[in-house]
């Protein structure tokens, strides 16, 4: 699966956590559960493999922005409008998954991908770095770059490529004095 659409489904997680406590239909509740855990297997799974399968690379930020604060601002863009009705019938469900896939599409496709409210959870911050990425025509392009440490222009880090434009951050072993 794509990292992008594997992103996607992670950053809705708190939302189907929320919809399986808040919607009294079981069924619904059941499949927003199985949604929770798909959710959150898929970026477990996509951060194991980019630290053990990716040929990771160094790289030095020119510029960077820390995007983590946006969070806040994504999770009420599709909070709020679903969490109205706690018995929703067919045309809301069909709603609130136009909802979804519109949030989708705009988040897939723009550096929201690593706006991410469980990354938030899980310690993650989320920056948007220049410097460390060049397009086929030798043009500098933003990279969405995904740490648990603070990443400070200037200062190398060690990258994995999770997707295009989005990469993480993999951490340094510290050499132990004896």
């Amino acid at each position: 699966m794509n990292a992008r659409i594997r992103l996607l489904l992670s950053s809705y997680v708190p939302l189907f956590f929320i919809g399986a406590v808040r919607f009294d239909d079981s069924r619904l509740r059941v499949a927003l559960g199985f949604l929770v855990v798909a959710g959150i297997w898929s970026l477990i799974s996509l951060i194991r493999v980019s630290t053990r399968r990716v040929h990771p690379h160094e790289a030095t930020p020119t510029c960077v922005r820390d995007l983590s604060s946006e969070v806040a601002a994504y999770v009420a863009t599709y909070l709020l409008p679903l969490m109205t009705v706690a018995d929703p019938g067919l045309r809301d469900l069909v709603a609130y998954a136009l909802v979804l896939a519109v949030i989708g599409v705009v988040f897939v496709n723009s550096d929201l991908v690593g706006v991410n409210p469980l990354l938030s959870l899980c310690r993650y911050r989320v920056y948007q770095v220049s410097g460390v990425r060049k397009l086929a025509t030798g043009e500098e392009a933003d990279t969405i770059v995904i740490s648990r440490d603070r990443v400070v222009a200037g200062s190398t880090v060690t990258l994995a490529n999770l997707a295009t434009g989005v990469s993480l951050v993999i951490p340094q072993t510290k050499d132990i004095e004896q």
